[in-house]
Formats: structure tokens, sequence, C-alpha cells
């Protein structure tokens, strides 16, 4: 509804300088001056609004210094410019609420994913609930092109379920008895009957979209410092602008300084580079936990990879190895992380064995979970960045004492969630190089961001000082810069992999190469 009215005032008010625009040609000019306040009226009313809220919440906003400079341009007859720079205004800020969006499509469809109603078979038959009223140990039925309505074990029934929502893989899933399926995913055909094991509040899609909620709000430690710097740099821009009053006497110029120097990108870029780049992992499987384990994944030079779950799969027999661990280490070594080593319980010789076969630089040994974390704190003691990839539940400790603990799996995601700044929840191993990518990629934009925000309001400034910058000329440039430091995070939302094939790609060749062994 915000953005339909504001649409509408954008679009009144664009409507209304046209019209100044016809009237000054046909030399009216008393009726355009009324119609340039006509608009600024229009354009500028919602301005105070907001700046009177920060006022409340004891913050000087960009919306204040707006509304002094427009209040000073009426007051001195600038009419042009106090219908200019609240249109650009508004305008910029309808421009960048459309952009973002793009930012936040993985959150739309992760929260788009999520089922409203249930089929739960009760004694007197089949009862259509709100999926908010499940109860655990309620018994579910699910149908052919239906959404999972809950997390738990198939009791009855066969289904292909797309579970793309929560891993981001598109290949489908056979599921049959005893296997878990999860709140979100879809089944493509067939029919189950599943047991909730927890509330829709606890299931792993409302688990994931509440994480990326918290860590959309959750900024790097590079934005914080800018956010302080902001609350501390507008008041001294209202300081500044007197000043330049007092010494050159020019109203214009000093209402000029103030507009100009608002720090308007500089305070969102960080945090719509950090949305880009968590959205984008969300839509691969990739759930990152807060913008500062963005900040140190993209900073990791020592990667240590637990056996339980991560070297070999998880089974009731024998451990078997994955067929993907060659793969993500060698690209996890070709996306510029050197040193890797295996964490594990087993004697010394066999985690050599294992380290040797699949080319690690060493092992740490003969392990209680005890001196898998006094491990980790010692390599970071030594300044080094540690990522610990291991599963969530056992490895819970190492994880929490690393720079950034991994967990692997869906199965174990709810749990690790909590343990865990990273859950690959595909469950495939090689999806660790892309998240690390991701984040560097994330961080340079961040800085990119930064540096053009930062940049721009001092040649600004420079020139508002020289006379060569005006208030509407600023106001479109000030604008513009927002717009494309929004822009240059949204090239995140398309971010792949330069350097890799498609996991899923080779997983799907293996296996046909397998099944035609088989044929054969």
């Amino acid at each position: 509804m915000n953005r339909m009215r504001d649409a509408y005032i954008v679009l009144a008010a664009g409507t209304l300088l046209l019209t100044a625009l016809a009237l000054h040609g046909a030399q009216q000019y008393d009726l355009k001056n009324l119609v340039l306040i006509m608009s600024t009226a229009v354009a500028g009313t919602p301005i105070p609004f907001k700046a009177y809220k920060a006022l409340r919440m004891k913050t000087l906003s960009i919306e204040l210094l707006i509304t002094i400079a427009v209040v000073g341009a009426l007051i001195i007859g600038e009419y042009v410019e106090s219908a200019v720079v609240t249109f650009l205004f508004v305008f910029g800020a309808w421009l960048q609420a459309r952009t973002l969006e793009k930012t936040r499509s993985a959150m739309q469809k992760l929260i788009a994913s999520e089922p409203l109603r249930a089929t739960v078979i009760r004694a007197d038959g089949n009862v259509s609930i709100a999926v908010e009223n499940i109860a655990i140990g309620d018994r579910i039925a699910i149908h052919r092109g239906e959404k999972v309505t809950v997390d738990g074990p198939i009791v009855l029934g066969l289904a292909l379920i797309d579970e793309s929502a929560i891993t981001g893989v598109t290949e489908s899933v056979r599921k049959s008895v005893n296997n878990v399926v999860y709140s979100g995913t879809f089944l493509e055909s067939g029919y189950v009957e599943v047991i909730a094991r927890c509330t829709s509040a606890d299931t792993t899609s409302s688990k994931m979209i509440a994480m990326l909620e918290d860590a959309q709000e959750t900024g790097t430690k590079t934005h914080w410092f800018l956010e302080r710097f902001a609350t501390a740099y507008t008041p001294s821009v209202v300081a500044l602008s007197l000043l330049v009053y007092v010494f050159t006497g020019d109203i214009h110029m000093a209402l000029t300084f103030l507009v100009i120097a608002c720090p308007g990108a500089l305070v969102i870029a960080g945090p719509v580079s950090l949305a880009a780049g968590l959205g984008n992992g969300a839509r691969h499987g990739i759930l990152i936990k807060d913008g500062e384990t963005v900040e140190n994944l993209a900073k990791v030079d020592v990667v240590l990879f637990t056996k339980a779950g991560i070297l070999t799969t998880d089974s009731q027999g024998p451990a078997e190895a994955r067929t993907d661990t060659q793969i993500a280490i060698d690209q996890v070594r070709s996306a510029g992380i050197s040193k890797l080593y295996l964490l594990t319980e087993d004697s010394v010789e066999t985690g050599r064995a294992m380290a040797r076969a699949y080319g690690l630089d060493g092992v740490y040994a003969e392990l209680s979970p005890e001196r898998k974390v006094e491990q980790v704190t010692e390599l970071i003691a030594q300044g080094h960045k540690v990522a610990i990839i291991g599963n969530g539940v056992h490895d819970a400790p190492a994880l929490a004492a690393a720079n950034v603990g991994v967990a692997l799996g869906a199965a174990n995601s709810i749990v690790s969630m909590g343990t865990a700044d990273v859950v690959l929840l595909s469950n495939r191993l090689g999806q660790f190089s892309y998240a690390y990518l991701l984040a560097r990629s994330t961080l340079r934009n961040m800085k990119q961001n930064t540096y053009f925000a930062m940049a721009t309001v001092v040649l600004l400034l420079f020139g508002v000082l020289l006379g060569s910058v005006f208030l509407a000329s600023g106001m479109l440039i000030h604008e513009l810069s927002v717009l494309i430091v929004i822009l240059n995070a949204v090239r995140l939302t398309c971010y792949r992999n330069p350097h890799h094939p498609d996991l899923a790609m080779i997983y799907a060749s293996r296996k046909k190469a397998a099944q035609a062994t088989q044929d054969i």
C-alpha cells in the first residue's frame, strides 16, 4: 500500500513539474511559481513527518536536512530548487524501494513456499487446519501437487519431492517410509503420510526465514562503524552548513552544502550488499548467520574437515566415502584457501591415510571433542581465520569455537542453525567453495559501495564550495549515487561461481555413468 502511495506522489509531483516547465515556456511566471510550490507540497509533505519520527528517536536524519533545505529555498524564493529537490528525493526513495526488492527475492521465495493449511488425519476423518495449529505427533496427509506442511518422518507412502526451496538443488528426491521431509518442499508425485516432529514455528523453513531476517539486521564491523560515523556526521553537517553561511554570506551555498553532504549512499552501502549476498546464498541452500560471518568467511585461510558426515557419510554399517569429497576439496583449493586439514578421532595412521587419499595438507588425529576445540583455538591464536566443516550435532563445540562453523545437511538443520555460522542445506560439500567465494564477492561489493559513496560526497562538497554544484543538480547526483550503490549490490543476486562447474551437473553425470555401467 505504501509503495502505491509513493508511486502516486511521484507521478503527481512529476506531472506538476512538467506543467511548470510548460508554463515557463509560455512565460506564465507567476502561475509557474504557484505550480512549483504545489509540486513541493505534494512531494515534500511526507518528508518532515519522517524527520519528526527520527527526532523522537533522538536521530538527525537525512529527511531533517532536506526539510531545512527546502524550507530555506522557499523562504528565499528558489521555487525551482525546492520542487526539484523534493521530487528527486521521493523519486529516489521510491526507486530504491523497487530496486531493493530484488535483493530480498530469496526471502520472498522462502515466505511464499510456506504452506498455509494442512490435512490432519483424525480418527473420525481428515480435517483441514491452519499450519500454525499443527501439534507435535499429528499425522499429516500430503497429496501430489501439494506443499509439505511439516518437518517429520514418512510413516506411509512414497513420493518424489522437490526440495529446491530448502536446499537450492533442483534435482528431485525420492522418499519413502522413515525418510524425513521438510516444510515448504513440494510433492511432485505420489502420496505420503507424515508425523509432525515440531510445530510450524520450529520447522526448517521457518528457522531459515528467521535466520535470514536476523542476518540482514546484523551488519558487519565495517557497517556498524559507518552507522556510528553517520550518527555523528549528520549534526556535524548542520554545523558546517552554518559556518559556510557565516563565512560566505551565501544562503544558497549553505543550503546546497546541507543537502549534498547527506550520507545517504554511505549509510546503505553495507546493508544493501549484505542483503543481496545473503539472499543469493539462501537461494542456493546456503544459510549465513549474520554480517560478521560474511566478513569472517571471506577472510578464511584454514579449513578443517571433521570426519563425521563430511569425508564419510553417516550410515548404519561401515562408513562410506562421499562421491563429492575430492571435487569439493579441489574447489576449495582453487578458490584460494591453501591450508586444508582433517580433524578426526581416529588413530594417526588412519587419519594420515585419509588425508593423503583426499589431498589434504595434514591431520590432527586422536582428538576428543574437547581436544578439537583446543586445536581450533590454537590455530586462531596463531593468527589464522579458521573455518571448520562438521556435523551440526556431533561437532557443535568445535563449530562454536571456530571463526566460521559450517554445518552440512538439512537433516540436522534445526540444531545446526543454533550452533553453526553457516549451514549447507543440500548436504553437498561443494557448496562451501561457493559460500566462500560469495562471501568474498559480498565483502568486495560492500567496499566498492562504501568507497564510491565517500568519493561522491567529497567531490560534490568541493563542487559546492567552488560554486560549480547547485542545489537541484547536486541533489540529482546525490540520488544517482544512491541508485548506483543499490544497482551495484543487485549484481550479487545474479552472482554465480565463475571458476567451477555446477556440482549438481557433475553428480548427475556420475549417476548416469554408474547406472549405465550397472545396465551393462
